[in-house]
Parts: structure tokens; C-alpha cells; sequence
């Protein structure tokens, strides 16, 4: 997906990322062209720790990692960790660093917030979401965000200048039962979407360039796409195939973006 993506944002002067989340397609974007003035913004506190942190403090940063993973003689206790760290991750019991160094390990031990039960981290996969190895290409990422804006607003207060462009990667539509497990707290519901419309069209009006990858029931996907193609002629959209392996099925993205490509 990431290399559909940046065929599609191309190359530009400014980028932002109002949902920065892991953070894949601007440091795949900024990787590839070394140019643009980037920004990513979360409103969840642990995300926005999490950047903050790498770029500022990678080292300070990079040791704690390191040192709370190798704590762990097994997995079940890291799944333990998840179960303790979870409830007061974004809360005040955390500063900067610990949320940040929480959430790293946390976002890790899970998929998108699904723990073991769903997941297998007591088996193959949990080696691939988080090793030594991978802690340790943490200086690397932290010398590519180097000079990233990093915030952290509510989406609709972030007003990028005329020649930004955007993707944005927003929560999926929650239409599950497994709010007390999942790392990342808030789904959206329908309204959520249809709101985002509502700003993807300011952003269109104004002469932005943007993206947006989307998973929604399909009742909510035909009023998106209805809402987005009344107020903008230059509306595209399509479906991506994705395989989402760690929890083994199947699934497709809804791609849209405002521009001939």
C-alpha cells in the first residue's frame, strides 16, 4: 500500500499526517525524497509522546525500551505489562517518557490493540512485531524525523498552508465488541466519518492535495463517497486489497483522493 500511496502523493514541499499513527507513509515519503517539510499530528497523547520522544530523546529513549523488553522472561508476561499499562497510558500517573516507552512495547505486543487472544503473541508472530533488533533501529527512525513538526490537536484544528499535502489514515469504523482489550481507544463512529468529509472538502476548496485510506461498513462508504463527489468533481476513489497477516484474513481499504493522478 505504501508504494501506491507515495506514487500518489508524489513528490512535494509539504507534507502532513493529521493521524500520524505508526507513521509508515511520511517516513517512507521522507525516505524517498529527503525535501519535505513534515508534520505529524495525533490527538492520542501516546502517539504523540512516542514521536516527541524519539525525536528529541532517542537515546534516553532507545535504552528504556530495550531495557523494560529484556525484563520480560516471557511473553505472557509482556501480555501482562499490556494489561497493567493499558488502563493509564494517556492518564497522569505517566510522564512524557514512560508513556512513550509504554506505548512503544504495548503497540508492539499487539496488532492495532489486539492482544494474544486474537492475535497469537505467545506464538511466531510476536518475534516479528518486536526484538531486539527492531528496538534497535529506533536512532535510525529518530534521525530521519529529525526536523518533523510533531503535535497534538484534534485533526480539524490542524490548518496546513496551501502547498501541503496530506494523508490521512483515520480510525476505523468501530463496529466491535472489544473496547476493554484494544490498545487504540476510541473507533470512530459513522458521524466521525462523515465529519471528516466535511473537512476533506474545506481542504479540497482550498487547494490542498490529499489521500485518505478508509475502513468502513458499506453503507457508511457509499454516504462518504455520496458527500465527498456533490461537493468536488475532482473526487477519485477506489479499493485496495490488503492481507492483513498477523490476524489472518483478508480485507480491502477504501482509497480516495482529490486530484488526477
Amino acid at each position: 500500500m505504501v508504494a501506491i500511496l507515495l506514487y500518489l502523493l508524489g513528490r512535494c514541499d509539504r507534507y502532513c499526517e493529521p493521524f500520524a499513527g505508526g507513521g509508515s507513509v511520511g517516513l517512507s515519503l521522507r525516505r524517498r525524497w529527503r525535501s519535505p517539510l513534515c508534520h505529524f499530528n495525533d490527538v492520542d497523547l501516546a502517539v504523540h509522546d512516542f514521536w516527541l520522544m524519539l525525536r528529541d530523546f532517542a537515546p534516553d529513549l532507545h535504552r528504556r525500551i530495550r531495557d523494560v523488553w529484556r525484563e520480560f522472561d516471557s511473553f505472557e508476561e509482556a501480555i501482562e505489562f499490556f494489561k497493567t499499562m493499558r488502563p493509564i497510558l494517556r492518564g497522569p500517573r505517566l510522564d512524557h517518557m514512560e508513556r512513550a516507552v509504554a506505548f512503544y512495547i504495548c503497540n508492539r505486543i499487539g496488532y492495532s490493540g489486539i492482544t494474544s487472544q486474537d492475535c497469537g503473541t505467545t506464538g511466531r508472530s510476536a518475534p516479528r512485531r518486536i526484538n531486539d533488533g527492531l528496538i534497535d533501529t529506533l536512532p535510525y527512525w529518530s534521525s530521519v524525523i529529525q526536523d518533523f513538526e510533531i503535535s497534538n490537536r484534534d485533526y480539524r484544528l490542524v490548518v496546513p498552508a496551501r502547498n501541503t499535502v496530506l494523508f490521512f489514515d483515520p480510525p476505523y469504523e468501530d463496529e466491535d465488541d472489544r473496547r476493554d482489550r484494544r490498545l487504540y481507544l476510541n473507533g470512530w463512529q459513522r458521524a466521525d466519518i462523515l465529519n471528516l468529509a466535511d473537512y476533506l472538502i474545506e481542504l479540497d476548496r482550498r487547494g490542498n492535495r490529499w489521500v485518505t485510506t478508509l475502513m468502513t461498513s458499506s453503507s457508511t462508504e457509499l454516504l462518504l463517497i455520496d458527500k465527498l463527489r456533490t461537493a468536488s468533481n475532482a473526487i477519485r476513489y477506489g479499493k485496495l486489497p490488503v492481507q492483513h497477516s498477523i490476524v489472518h484474513r483478508a480485507a480491502e481499504e477504501l482509497l480516495i483522493w482529490n486530484f488526477e493522478a
